[in-house]
């Protein structure tokens, strides 16, 4: 996916703006990431559905992740 944002333009996203994936129990709302942050992190929200175990411990070893 190609973002029109820069990596020096001010990203101000609302709740629940940005890019949803939908992925089962969990849903992810990307804020910022590839071309927007350099590709060096990310910025998303994770919703998980009661009693889901999410994604389990696991690690990116080409940039950050910041998620709430």
């Amino acid at each position: 996916m190609e973002h029109i944002n820069s990596k020096k333009d001010i990203l101000i996203l609302k709740p629940g703006e940005g890019r949803t994936y939908n992925c089962g129990t969990m849903t992810a709302v990307f804020k910022a990431d590839e071309s927007e942050t350099s590709e060096n992190y990310s910025i998303s929200e994770w919703w998980l559905e009661p009693n889901s175990s999410g994604p389990g411990a696991h690690q990116h070893e080409d940039n950050d992740e910041v998620f709430y």
